[in-house]
């Protein structure tokens, strides 16, 4: 006779039921365990690198006219899509709600737009950065929030923090937080994000 059949026999409790009521208990301690000491997290893990189609929010990005989460940086080649400097291109870092991101453009500077980047361009890339933690998506975000109001910077160079163009501001925001999304020189542009796949960000996004 096991202790759970013994202890249900001299309670006069059904074996079954009690056997129920013991795994409760010991699923709510678990709970307790791990709520009073939470897991520390690899990146990895974070639903920012969880695959598509394994989790609902990205279920729920596939369905949405929006690109990305927070802090994700947004890369397009579009020959429309030039509104500054470069000929071609332009680039965003998307808002904490997802429904806007934050952009440069020569009329206003820095400003929210609508998140509509699946229907806006016609070549779109969604990127995240490799090695951040979820923390670091927010903080790179509340950076280029930060900047809202601020002009458009007319020239090439990458290190003003008074004036910016599209990709110069999601560099910046990230270069800030320790990550250097650049793949080098003074002048960040559009491609350099867009074609940065496999150096310093992960797409996760393309069409």
């Amino acid at each position: 006779m096991d202790a759970i059949e013994s202890t249900a026999k001299e309670a006069g409790i059904d074996k079954a039921e009690l056997t129920k009521e013991v795994k409760e208990q010991e699923l709510k301690a678990k709970m307790l365990n791990s709520e009073s000491e939470p897991k520390k997290l690899d990146y990895e893990e974070i639903e920012k690198y969880r695959k598509p189609g394994t989790d609902s929010k990205f279920d729920a990005l596939a369905t949405s006219s929006s690109v990305g989460t927070e802090g994700d940086v947004l890369a397009t080649m579009d020959s429309s899509s030039s509104k500054g400097i470069f000929n071609y291109g332009h680039a965003a870092i998307v808002r904490w709600d997802d429904n806007y991101t934050i952009e440069a453009y020569p009329n206003g500077g820095v400003q929210y737009k609508k998140n509509d980047w699946k229907t806006r361009y016609n070549k779109v890339r969604g990127f995240w950065v490799k090695g951040a933690s979820l923390s670091h998506y927010d903080k790179a975000e509340n950076y280029a929030k930060a900047q809202l109001g601020e002009p458009y910077n007319t020239g090439f160079g990458k290190w003003p923090t008074d004036r910016w163009y599209c990709s110069q501001l999601v560099w910046r925001a990230w270069y800030q937080q320790g990550f250097d999304i650049d793949d080098g020189g003074s002048v960040v542009s559009p491609a350099d994000l867009y074609n940065n796949d496999g150096g310093a960000l992960t797409m996760f996004y393309s069409k």
